[in-house]
Protein backbone atom coordinates (compact mmCIF):
# COMPACT_ATOMS: atom_id res chain seq x y z
CA UNK A 1 0.00 0.00 0.00
CA UNK A 2 1.38 3.28 -0.68
CA UNK A 3 1.47 6.18 1.56
CA UNK A 4 -1.49 8.06 -0.44
CA UNK A 5 -3.63 5.03 0.24
CA UNK A 6 -4.34 5.95 3.71
CA UNK A 7 -6.75 9.77 3.74
CA UNK A 8 -5.44 10.51 6.78
CA UNK A 9 -1.68 10.24 6.32
CA UNK A 10 -2.16 11.62 3.18
CA UNK A 11 -3.71 15.03 5.45
CA UNK A 12 -0.63 14.62 7.33
CA UNK A 13 1.61 14.74 4.56
CA UNK A 14 -0.18 17.56 3.00
CA UNK A 15 0.01 20.12 6.42
CA UNK A 16 3.50 18.85 6.69
CA UNK A 17 3.87 19.84 2.95
CA UNK A 18 2.38 23.59 3.23
CA UNK A 19 4.46 24.04 6.72
CA UNK A 20 7.51 23.36 4.62
CA UNK A 21 6.61 25.90 1.89
CA UNK A 22 5.54 28.51 4.98
CA UNK A 23 8.82 28.35 5.50
CA UNK A 24 10.42 28.80 2.67
CA UNK A 25 8.21 31.67 2.15
CA UNK A 26 8.90 33.29 4.88
CA UNK A 27 12.96 32.80 5.11
CA UNK A 28 12.49 30.88 8.54
CA UNK A 29 14.48 28.08 8.83
CA UNK A 30 12.62 24.64 8.65
CA UNK A 31 14.58 23.11 11.80
CA UNK A 32 13.38 26.25 13.67
CA UNK A 33 9.76 24.52 13.53
CA UNK A 34 10.77 21.20 14.27
CA UNK A 35 13.17 22.37 17.25
CA UNK A 36 12.76 25.65 18.24
CA UNK A 37 14.13 26.02 21.79
CA UNK A 38 13.04 28.99 23.98
CA UNK A 39 15.41 30.58 26.53
CA UNK A 40 14.19 29.59 29.99
CA UNK A 41 13.85 31.95 32.84
CA UNK A 42 16.44 31.88 35.76
CA UNK A 43 15.00 31.67 39.08
CA UNK A 44 15.67 34.96 39.81
CA UNK A 45 14.62 36.44 36.55
CA UNK A 46 11.10 34.67 37.04
CA UNK A 47 10.61 35.89 40.59
CA UNK A 48 11.85 39.80 39.31
CA UNK A 49 8.93 39.45 36.65
CA UNK A 50 6.15 38.21 38.90
CA UNK A 51 6.84 40.94 41.61
CA UNK A 52 7.10 43.67 38.78
CA UNK A 53 3.80 42.38 36.86
CA UNK A 54 1.86 42.57 40.09
CA UNK A 55 3.38 46.48 41.21
CA UNK A 56 2.20 47.49 37.61
CA UNK A 57 -1.18 46.97 38.68
CA UNK A 58 -0.49 48.02 42.22
CA UNK A 59 0.84 50.82 41.16
CA UNK A 60 -2.54 51.89 38.65
CA UNK A 61 -4.44 50.81 42.13
CA UNK A 62 -2.43 53.26 44.44
CA UNK A 63 -2.85 56.49 41.66
CA UNK A 64 -6.54 55.58 41.41
CA UNK A 65 -9.08 58.04 44.00
CA UNK A 66 -10.28 57.06 46.27
CA UNK A 67 -6.83 55.26 47.45
CA UNK A 68 -7.37 51.57 47.53
CA UNK A 69 -6.30 51.31 51.08
CA UNK A 70 -5.32 46.91 51.30
CA UNK A 71 -3.68 47.49 47.62
CA UNK A 72 -1.36 50.62 49.13
CA UNK A 73 -0.27 48.55 51.75
CA UNK A 74 0.83 45.58 49.44
CA UNK A 75 2.30 48.03 46.95
CA UNK A 76 4.74 49.21 49.94
CA UNK A 77 5.31 45.74 51.01
CA UNK A 78 6.06 44.46 47.17
CA UNK A 79 8.23 47.22 46.65
CA UNK A 80 10.26 46.01 49.77
CA UNK A 81 10.08 42.93 48.50
CA UNK A 82 11.99 43.80 45.25
CA UNK A 83 14.48 45.98 47.06
CA UNK A 84 15.13 42.43 49.30
CA UNK A 85 15.74 40.62 46.22
CA UNK A 86 18.14 43.30 43.62
CA UNK A 87 19.84 44.69 47.04
CA UNK A 88 19.04 47.66 45.71
CA UNK A 89 19.43 50.61 48.45
CA UNK A 90 17.38 53.59 46.31
CA UNK A 91 14.49 50.76 46.22
CA UNK A 92 14.12 50.72 50.19
CA UNK A 93 13.58 54.50 50.03
CA UNK A 94 11.05 54.28 47.23
CA UNK A 95 9.24 51.38 49.23
CA UNK A 96 9.82 53.44 52.24
CA UNK A 97 7.86 56.39 50.27
CA UNK A 98 4.78 53.94 49.02
CA UNK A 99 4.71 52.77 53.51
CA UNK A 100 4.61 56.29 54.29
CA UNK A 101 1.61 56.72 52.09
CA UNK A 102 0.07 53.91 53.11
CA UNK A 103 0.21 54.73 56.94
CA UNK A 104 -1.47 57.86 55.44
CA UNK A 105 -4.63 55.97 53.94
CA UNK A 106 -5.07 53.67 56.82
CA UNK A 107 -3.19 55.15 59.92
CA UNK A 108 -0.77 53.26 62.09
CA UNK A 109 -0.93 49.37 62.75
CA UNK A 110 1.83 47.15 63.87
CA UNK A 111 2.02 45.72 61.01
CA UNK A 112 3.24 48.94 59.05
CA UNK A 113 5.34 50.17 62.00
CA UNK A 114 7.41 46.67 62.10
CA UNK A 115 7.83 47.34 58.30
CA UNK A 116 9.20 50.97 58.96
CA UNK A 117 12.14 49.48 61.05
CA UNK A 118 12.61 47.01 58.80
CA UNK A 119 13.64 49.58 56.07
CA UNK A 120 15.56 51.81 58.56
CA UNK A 121 17.09 48.98 59.48
CA UNK A 122 17.98 47.95 55.96
CA UNK A 123 18.94 51.51 55.69
CA UNK A 124 21.21 51.98 58.12
CA UNK A 125 19.09 53.91 60.17
CA UNK A 126 20.15 52.31 63.84
CA UNK A 127 18.77 54.84 65.71
CA UNK A 128 15.80 55.76 63.47
CA UNK A 129 14.73 51.69 64.21
CA UNK A 130 15.33 51.59 67.69
CA UNK A 131 12.91 54.40 68.19
CA UNK A 132 10.42 53.38 66.06
CA UNK A 133 11.03 50.06 67.36
CA UNK A 134 10.57 50.82 71.45
CA UNK A 135 7.30 52.36 70.39
CA UNK A 136 6.00 49.40 68.25
CA UNK A 137 7.02 47.13 71.93
CA UNK A 138 4.29 49.58 73.78
CA UNK A 139 1.50 47.91 71.67
CA UNK A 140 2.77 44.78 69.66
CA UNK A 141 4.94 41.62 70.84
CA UNK A 142 6.59 38.73 68.82
CA UNK A 143 9.18 36.52 67.80
CA UNK A 144 9.79 39.35 64.76
CA UNK A 145 10.09 42.42 67.01
CA UNK A 146 12.57 40.60 69.07
CA UNK A 147 14.88 39.76 66.57
CA UNK A 148 14.82 43.06 64.74
CA UNK A 149 15.35 44.50 68.36
CA UNK A 150 18.73 41.54 68.53
CA UNK A 151 19.92 42.96 65.30
CA UNK A 152 19.61 46.67 66.28
CA UNK A 153 21.30 45.84 69.56
CA UNK A 154 24.08 43.69 67.28
CA UNK A 155 24.78 46.97 65.16
CA UNK A 156 25.79 49.01 68.57
CA UNK A 157 28.27 46.69 69.29
CA UNK A 158 26.31 45.23 72.04
CA UNK A 159 26.99 41.39 70.59
CA UNK A 160 26.19 39.45 74.38
CA UNK A 161 22.74 41.17 74.77
CA UNK A 162 22.08 40.61 70.86
CA UNK A 163 22.45 37.16 71.18
CA UNK A 164 20.25 36.76 73.98
CA UNK A 165 17.89 38.51 72.06
CA UNK A 166 18.25 35.54 68.90
CA UNK A 167 17.82 32.97 71.31
CA UNK A 168 14.55 34.96 72.61
CA UNK A 169 13.50 35.28 69.41
CA UNK A 170 13.91 31.41 68.26
CA UNK A 171 12.22 30.24 71.99
CA UNK A 172 9.01 32.09 70.54
CA UNK A 173 9.84 30.77 67.01
CA UNK A 174 12.41 28.71 65.42
CA UNK A 175 12.11 29.57 62.06
CA UNK A 176 15.49 29.63 59.58
CA UNK A 177 15.80 33.17 59.81
CA UNK A 178 15.66 33.75 63.16
CA UNK A 179 18.13 30.66 63.35
CA UNK A 180 20.00 32.26 60.55
CA UNK A 181 20.56 35.52 63.12
CA UNK A 182 21.82 33.20 65.58
CA UNK A 183 24.32 31.08 63.18
CA UNK A 184 25.66 34.58 62.41
CA UNK A 185 26.44 35.58 65.53
CA UNK A 186 28.36 32.26 65.92
CA UNK A 187 30.18 32.67 62.66
CA UNK A 188 31.46 36.11 64.40
CA UNK A 189 32.19 35.31 67.92
CA UNK A 190 31.95 31.63 68.67
CA UNK A 191 33.01 28.40 66.85
CA UNK A 192 32.65 28.24 62.83
CA UNK A 193 31.37 24.34 63.45
CA UNK A 194 28.93 25.59 65.71
CA UNK A 195 27.45 28.47 63.43
CA UNK A 196 27.09 26.12 60.21
CA UNK A 197 25.52 23.27 62.43
CA UNK A 198 22.98 26.41 63.27
CA UNK A 199 22.65 26.82 59.44
CA UNK A 200 22.14 23.43 58.48
CA UNK A 201 18.83 23.79 61.23
CA UNK A 202 18.03 26.49 59.39
CA UNK A 203 17.66 24.89 56.32
CA UNK A 204 15.19 21.82 57.54
CA UNK A 205 13.29 24.93 58.42
CA UNK A 206 12.92 26.39 54.82
CA UNK A 207 9.78 25.02 52.65
CA UNK A 208 10.15 23.88 49.45
CA UNK A 209 8.80 27.48 47.60
CA UNK A 210 11.81 29.25 49.51
CA UNK A 211 14.82 28.21 47.52
CA UNK A 212 16.05 31.56 47.82
CA UNK A 213 16.14 31.46 51.49
CA UNK A 214 17.98 28.16 51.02
CA UNK A 215 20.76 29.54 48.47
CA UNK A 216 21.07 32.53 50.67
CA UNK A 217 21.78 29.83 53.68
CA UNK A 218 24.04 27.51 51.49
CA UNK A 219 26.11 31.05 50.86
CA UNK A 220 26.68 32.00 54.32
CA UNK A 221 27.67 27.84 54.94
CA UNK A 222 30.65 28.76 51.70
CA UNK A 223 31.97 31.56 53.67
CA UNK A 224 32.59 29.69 57.08
CA UNK A 225 34.78 27.99 54.93
CA UNK A 226 36.37 30.60 52.42
CA UNK A 227 37.38 32.43 55.94
CA UNK A 228 38.78 29.15 57.52
CA UNK A 229 40.75 28.58 53.39
CA UNK A 230 38.64 25.74 52.95
CA UNK A 231 38.43 26.89 49.08
CA UNK A 232 36.76 23.54 47.48
CA UNK A 233 34.25 23.02 50.20
CA UNK A 234 32.92 26.69 49.82
CA UNK A 235 32.85 26.29 46.11
CA UNK A 236 30.74 23.24 46.45
CA UNK A 237 28.44 25.70 48.71
CA UNK A 238 28.57 28.29 46.20
CA UNK A 239 27.55 25.47 43.68
CA UNK A 240 24.51 24.30 45.34
CA UNK A 241 23.49 27.38 46.03
CA UNK A 242 23.03 28.27 42.48
CA UNK A 243 21.29 24.60 41.29
CA UNK A 244 18.91 26.17 44.07
CA UNK A 245 17.95 29.19 43.00
CA UNK A 246 19.75 30.14 40.25
CA UNK A 247 20.68 33.46 38.25
CA UNK A 248 21.00 35.19 41.48
CA UNK A 249 23.77 37.76 41.51
CA UNK A 250 24.28 37.09 45.12
CA UNK A 251 25.58 33.88 44.13
CA UNK A 252 28.03 35.45 41.58
CA UNK A 253 29.19 38.06 43.68
CA UNK A 254 30.17 34.64 45.69
CA UNK A 255 31.72 33.50 43.08
CA UNK A 256 33.48 36.67 42.37
CA UNK A 257 35.31 36.73 45.46
CA UNK A 258 36.25 33.16 45.73
CA UNK A 259 37.90 33.01 42.32
CA UNK A 260 40.05 35.99 43.43
CA UNK A 261 41.16 34.32 46.25
CA UNK A 262 42.21 31.50 44.64
CA UNK A 263 44.35 34.51 42.12
CA UNK A 264 42.33 33.91 39.44
CA UNK A 265 41.82 37.45 38.68
CA UNK A 266 40.60 37.52 34.90
CA UNK A 267 37.76 35.28 35.77
CA UNK A 268 36.84 37.48 38.98
CA UNK A 269 36.62 40.43 37.12
CA UNK A 270 34.75 39.25 33.90
CA UNK A 271 32.47 37.62 36.39
CA UNK A 272 32.58 40.97 38.19
CA UNK A 273 32.02 42.99 35.31
CA UNK A 274 28.47 40.97 34.67
CA UNK A 275 27.27 41.29 37.97
CA UNK A 276 27.81 44.92 37.90
CA UNK A 277 25.37 44.99 34.85
CA UNK A 278 22.93 42.71 36.47
CA UNK A 279 22.76 44.45 39.82
CA UNK A 280 24.64 47.56 39.50
CA UNK A 281 25.57 48.38 42.90
CA UNK A 282 28.34 50.44 43.82
CA UNK A 283 29.76 48.31 46.88
CA UNK A 284 30.25 45.90 43.60
CA UNK A 285 31.49 48.26 41.38
CA UNK A 286 34.20 49.17 44.10
CA UNK A 287 34.88 45.87 44.09
CA UNK A 288 35.62 45.66 40.55
CA UNK A 289 37.64 48.60 40.28
CA UNK A 290 39.82 47.29 43.53
CA UNK A 291 40.69 44.33 41.66
CA UNK A 292 41.52 46.09 38.61
CA UNK A 293 44.18 48.14 40.88
CA UNK A 294 45.59 44.87 42.68
CA UNK A 295 45.93 43.75 38.90
CA UNK A 296 47.54 46.63 37.64
CA UNK A 297 45.01 47.92 35.39
CA UNK A 298 44.36 51.57 36.19
CA UNK A 299 42.96 52.35 33.07
CA UNK A 300 39.99 49.76 33.72
CA UNK A 301 39.48 50.60 36.91
CA UNK A 302 39.38 54.37 36.66
CA UNK A 303 35.57 54.17 35.21
CA UNK A 304 34.32 51.59 38.15
CA UNK A 305 35.79 54.40 40.51
CA UNK A 306 33.71 56.39 39.36
CA UNK A 307 30.84 54.81 38.90
CA UNK A 308 31.04 53.56 42.23
CA UNK A 309 31.31 57.51 43.83
CA UNK A 310 28.80 58.46 41.76
CA UNK A 311 26.13 55.64 43.38
CA UNK A 312 27.62 56.55 46.87
CA UNK A 313 26.87 60.16 46.15
CA UNK A 314 23.35 59.09 44.71
CA UNK A 315 21.97 57.28 47.80
CA UNK A 316 23.37 60.07 50.38
CA UNK A 317 21.36 62.82 47.91
CA UNK A 318 18.60 60.36 48.44
CA UNK A 319 18.82 60.59 52.25
CA UNK A 320 20.51 57.30 52.66
CA UNK A 321 23.29 56.67 54.65
CA UNK A 322 24.30 52.82 54.21
CA UNK A 323 27.21 54.42 52.33
CA UNK A 324 28.85 56.67 54.72
CA UNK A 325 31.06 53.93 55.53
CA UNK A 326 31.92 52.72 52.01
CA UNK A 327 32.56 56.80 51.40
CA UNK A 328 34.95 57.04 54.12
CA UNK A 329 36.69 54.20 52.60
CA UNK A 330 36.79 55.07 49.23
CA UNK A 331 38.13 58.69 49.78
CA UNK A 332 40.67 56.95 52.24
CA UNK A 333 41.96 53.84 50.21
CA UNK A 334 41.21 55.41 46.68
CA UNK A 335 41.01 59.22 46.18
CA UNK A 336 44.00 59.22 49.10
CA UNK A 337 41.38 62.49 50.29
CA UNK A 338 42.13 62.35 54.01
CA UNK A 339 40.12 64.81 55.19
CA UNK A 340 37.03 63.95 53.13
CA UNK A 341 37.48 60.50 54.71
CA UNK A 342 37.14 61.84 57.91
CA UNK A 343 34.18 64.15 57.22
CA UNK A 344 32.10 61.15 56.05
CA UNK A 345 33.20 58.88 58.62
CA UNK A 346 31.93 61.06 61.31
Amino acid sequence: MTAFANPDRKARLRKVAWATFAALLFSLPIVSLINTRLRVATDYEAELGRIDQELSGLKDAASSTPTDTEKAVRLAVRLYNRAALTGNAAEFIGAEGALKNAVEQLGPAPELALLQANIEFRLHRVADAARGLEALSRSASGAQIEALRAGILFQKGRYEEARKGYLSAIAKSPTWDNLARLAYWESKFGDPDIADRIYRQAQEEIWVKEMRSYAWVELQRGLLDLRRGRHEEALAHYRQAGKAYSGFWLVDEHMAELLAAQRKFTEAAALYEQIAVQAPRPELQQALCDLYLFMGKAARARPWHDKALAGYLDSVGRGGVHYYHHLAGFYADVRRDGPEAVNWAR
